[in-house]
């Protein structure tokens, strides 16, 4: 009925334990996580590792490092690092409606410096029926200094109406960071930025060289998703990434990107979006205070394109950008051309030829040096679009 390895600090005002070590270590079955690292009061871990461990069939959660919100001042934990790992088919507890991070991969909450990368999670979450809120493959809430990167988050499930997405950086979540990721297949969406009522400021997240592919299987959602519950949404940057959606069986059209409510400085630069015909491209609520998209590729099979532009509805790109202003002189339209050889991302590599080579936008921040196959940038005498850098050609 408990957690397989649980760490838990419950003194009180006696500052954060040091050094938490769970390595090579196999979880599965129980009755809530595979590994929880939890702060009962106001104090928690540091310098925690969490390595090469396998997580499965455990009812709430893979990995979850936790504390208690409502008691907080700063963090609970510090310097936390997930290596390595997979949390799969953890189904989530479907008699526990309050607990929407039931059928999570890997969670981590009050954290001050964290870096989760080369894990992956599939298959969690096919039980949850969380009311409010639902599980994702692997993501951050309350947190601050966070790295996600060079996951793997697929076929992640919900029973009910919210998330089961594969990425995100829940409310609460500052000056943190998804890159190099590969998402797909997920009912939620690919890469979420969420902000809910009564959570610290969001402010200051990036979204980066990440690919999504089919993404939004259930409940209408998208390839990337930004949603301002309450709090307030600020200075998010969305850049060099890849999203594909096909279209679904069951009638619930998906969207590529989806800017669900108000967000305040919001930029969505050098991203490719590519959708059947029919699924939405584009879908921004009204009330954006600084948003800006520029050199990003929209293509929908040469055929027209679905957008919601702040309660206006728009066929062509070209209507869209002569109403709202956006991508004016830097947006394309054209067949991205992928290589389509390998599998999972590397199909989405840009082909010898395609118009989006050397063709990105200069972006007024240090956007990583590399793409989401490890390629220097640039290669040419700019980035290209999209999550990936064509070699040196």
């Amino acid at each position: 009925m408990g957690s397989g390895v649980h760490f838990q600090n419950n003194h009180r005002g006696r500052g954060r334990i040091r050094f938490v070590r769970v390595m090579k270590v196999e979880a599965h079955g129980f009755g809530l996580e595979g590994i929880h690292v939890d702060a009962e009061g106001e104090s928690g871990f540091e310098d925690v590792r969490i390595e090469e461990c396998v997580t499965y069939e455990n009812a709430r959660c893979g990995i979850y490092v936790s504390g208690q919100r409502e008691r907080w001042n700063g963090y609970p934990h510090a310097n936390v690092y997930v290596g390595n790992c997979v949390a799969r088919d953890n189904p989530g507890d479907p008699d526990a409606p309050d607990e929407n991070r039931s059928g999570s991969g890997i969670f981590l909450t009050g954290v001050d410096g964290a870096l989760v990368e080369r894990c992956a999670a599939w298959g969690n979450g096919q039980r949850c029926r969380a009311e409010r809120g639902g599980p994702m493959g692997i993501w951050a809430s309350e947190s601050n200094r966070v790295v996600i990167q060079g996951c793997r988050s697929t076929g992640n499930r919900t029973a009910g109406a919210h998330d089961g997405g594969g990425f995100g950086l829940d409310g609460g979540t500052s000056n943190s960071i998804l890159q190099y990721n590969y998402s797909s297949g997920n009912d939620g969406s690919g890469f979420g930025l969420f902000e809910y009522s009564g959570a610290k400021p969001w402010h200051d997240n990036v979204v980066r060289y990440n690919v999504s592919v089919d993404d939004g299987r259930r409940n209408r959602y998208a390839g990337i998703h930004v949603w301002n519950g309450d709090g307030g949404l600020r200075n998010a940057w969305i850049y060099h990434n890849t999203v594909v959606v096909g279209g679904v069986r069951n009638g619930e059209i998906p969207r590529a990107l989806w800017v669900q409510s108000e967000t305040t400085n919001l930029r969505v630069m050098n991203n490719i979006f590519v959708t059947t015909p029919g699924v939405s491209m584009l879908d921004v609520a009204p009330g954006q205070q600084g948003i800006r998209l520029m050199g990003n590729c929209y293509w929908s099979g040469g055929g027209d394109v679905a957008i919601d532009w702040e309660g206006r509805t728009f066929s062509t790109m070209q209507t869209w950008i002569a109403a709202t202003g956006q991508e004016r002189g830097t947006g394309w339209m054209v067949d991205p051309r992928f290589d389509g050889r390998g599998q999972a991302a590397e199909r989405f590599r840009l082909a010898v030829g395609s118009p989006l080579v050397d063709a990105a936008v200069p972006i007024p921040v240090h956007t990583g040096g590399r793409d989401v196959g490890g390629t220097t940038l640039p290669q040419g005498k700019n980035s290209d679009v999209g999550a990936f850098e064509a070699r040196a050609r």
